[in-house]
């Protein structure tokens, strides 16, 4: 009887170490072990799309039960390099060559040394630049925007904006101060739009700081003279988005999805999905596994709720097969429609 009790006892003290393990990787993740080695599914990603991963691969689901889960942290502008270094097999991030523009969702990055990376637009993040309803401005420049947001004016507009009236605004509007309201400087859009927007530079001590998109939206409904900064979100009838032009000269985009898409509304960044691939270019079952999720219907109208317009409206129509064929077709020279 006494065997029969330190065995369990035994088995009991296994588990719980070994689950107390794996939940301190999961949470903090581990570099150290690939998933091959520790059987686990690692994703790499910006931390506010942990919970949609999770939401993806819920455990013990179709070809990816049997393999733990671990969800590895790390800044939206390092995904790539990070996960370029690492043994995980997928991450959701920005383009390494954001500068780079495609019309393309589907490529293949080559790399001669590491295995070849498939990348596929799973959808668009995008920053919206809103005024009251009752203003009539017309639109801001990238410039425009680092000279009324910022205090370094890195982009090299002539002078600092704090009146509607160094807008192009007459009448009662000349002088009228502009009220700045966006979300907190260390959240993600903030993040962005220093690279975007800010030319690298620094946001103004003044901006009032609000929890989250609907309300700056709220807050740019009840002053006339706000001016606010929030990831996509449903502006209300008191609120409207501005077009955005890259410079002077040049063409304004409202930020409509198929403009936020293709880039052409410049405060967007496409999102892609990364799986490295073997020397034969095929994914593993589960890589296909998470792939064929995120792009179905369900997966991509998910996005909507992470301030993200899906690449697929109603989802991706075709095999992920057929998708990986295009890629390998498209080097040898062969199109696709």
């Amino acid at each position: 009887m006494k065997k029969i009790i330190l065995y369990i006892l035994g088995v009991f003290f296994l588990f719980s170490i070994t689950g107390s393990f794996a939940q301190n990787v999961t949470q903090n993740g581990n570099h150290g072990q690939g998933p091959e080695a520790s059987g686990n599914f690692t994703v790499i990603a910006p931390s506010f799309l942990e919970d949609y991963i999770r939401k993806i691969q819920y455990p013990g689901s179709g070809k990816g039960k049997g393999r733990n889960l671990v969800f590895i942290s790390t800044d939206s502008s390092h995904v790539f390099t990070t996960f370029e270094k690492s043994d995980a097999e997928v991450a959701l991030g920005f383009s390494p060559l954001p500068e780079k523009k495609t019309s393309r969702k589907v490529e293949i990055l080559k790399n001669p040394s590491r295995p070849d990376i498939l990348s596929v637009q799973m959808g668009s993040l995008a920053v919206l630049v809103l005024k009251n309803s009752s203003n009539p401005l017309k639109g801001l420049t990238i410039n425009q925007f680092d000279a009324i947001f910022s205090s370094t004016r890195t982009c090299g507009y002539p002078f600092e904006i704090t009146r509607w009236g160094e807008l192009g605004l007459s009448g009662p509007w000349t002088s009228q101060p502009i009220h700045l309201t966006g979300l907190p400087r260390e959240s993600l859009i903030s993040g962005l739009l220093r690279k975007m927007a800010l030319c690298g530079g620094k946001f103004k001590d003044g901006i009032v700081e609000q929890v989250d998109s609907e309300d700056v939206a709220s807050a740019v409904s009840r002053d006339k003279r706000a001016l606010g900064f929030c990831s996509t979100v449903n502006t209300g009838e008191k609120a409207s988005a501005l077009p955005i032009a890259p410079q002077e000269g040049a063409l304004y985009f409202l930020p409509t999805d198929d403009n936020i898409l293709t880039g052409d509304y410049p405060l967007s960044r496409a999102v892609y999905v990364f799986l490295k691939l073997d020397d034969g270019r095929k994914m593993s079952a589960e890589q296909g596994f998470f792939l064929k999720k995120i792009l179905a219907e369900k997966g991509q109208r998910m996005l909507h709720d992470y301030g993200m317009v899906p690449a697929y409206s109603k989802g991706y129509k075709k095999s992920i097969k057929h998708l990986l064929k295009i890629v390998q077709d498209r080097d040898k020279g062969k199109k696709h429609k």
